[in-house]
């Protein structure tokens, strides 16, 4: 594999105006950036023949979404005998862009980001949309723009886009994860919701893996109600589980929710868990989708 050949790769967020959420996008870009060098060198250095151990070992991190892989000496030796050194350390293009908040159009932010693709040799670029439900953003608005910038740019930029995060079956295994963190009776799993039909299957397939109820912050059922019906089954511990990327004016405003429960229910011990976050695992997944195309 060539320089030439490795893609770059825009992650798309709805954008957000808070300096917390900001910094998390940010800070997710390099964590991507650095599993998908980890799956460069997996790539590149995969030698079958002459490194059994070493063979196993990039097979194990090209697969693996959720776990950080580091070469053994013996696997980065293996690298340099092959002349591949230098490829390595090249980490590829990770940049940011967001649908809207941004000081320019999506479509935009894409060109923009083709010329730099193709300042540092690249002929692909991949966007990965960073979005946890296949709603209007996901199904019309992305789509919409990354077809204006394809017509901009002609052939000059290869330009693919990837599966949406909210379509990775390993996001449950996260909130799986954040989940068994403390010692509750039932889990509330919160997401933002969508009115367009049948977008938040993805949301009840998780909750129903996670034996958790569900609840929607901008359409029914809400936090509020299923909260009470959790009560009135006889749960004393609740767990609540924010299905977003990051923090934000939303999660603030389940925070504060969820105090108002606790304040008019006294009896009844309510533990919020904090969102997605910016975490290696997850960018595990967002470099897992990166490799994916539609």
């Amino acid at each position: 594999m060539t320089k030439a050949s490795t893609p770059s790769y825009l992650l798309v967020s709805h954008g957000s105006r808070d300096p917390r959420s900001q910094a998390m996008m940010k800070r997710l870009a390099q964590l991507v950036q650095q599993r998908l060098s980890l799956l460069a060198i997996a790539q590149q250095a995969y030698v079958p023949s002459s490194q059994p151990v070493f063979a196993a070992q990039a097979a194990t991190a090209t697969q693996s979404a959720t776990h950080a892989w580091q070469p053994s000496p013996r696997a980065y030796a293996a690298t340099q005998s092959r002349g591949l050194a230098a490829q390595i350390t090249a980490a590829p293009l990770v940049e940011t862009a967001c649908l809207e908040l941004g000081s320019t159009a999506l479509h935009t932010q894409i060109c923009q980001f083709a010329e730099r693709t193709q300042a540092a040799g690249k002929a692909e670029m991949r966007i990965v949309p960073l979005f946890l439900l296949a709603g209007v953003h996901v199904m019309e608005d992305v789509p919409t723009e990354v077809e204006a910038a394809r017509q901009q740019l002609s052939d000059t930029c290869q330009i693919s886009l990837c599966p949406h995060l909210g379509s990775h079956a390993g996001l449950a295994h996260l909130i799986a994860e954040k989940a068994g963190q403390t010692a509750t009776q039932a889990s509330l799993l919160v997401a933002h919701g969508s009115r367009r039909a049948g977008s938040n299957k993805q949301v009840e397939a998780i909750a129903k893996r996670l034996k958790a109820a569900v609840a929607y912050w901008s359409n029914p059922p809400s936090l509020e109600d299923q909260a009470i019906d959790l009560m009135q089954q006889g749960y004393q511990r609740i767990a609540i589980l924010p299905y977003f990327l990051f923090a934000g004016s939303l999660t603030d405003a389940i925070m504060q929710r969820t105090e108002e429960l606790a304040e008019r229910f006294p009896k009844t011990a309510f533990r919020l868990m904090p969102p997605l976050g910016a975490t290696r695992e997850l960018a595990g997944l967002v470099a897992e989708l990166g490799q994916q195309r539609l």
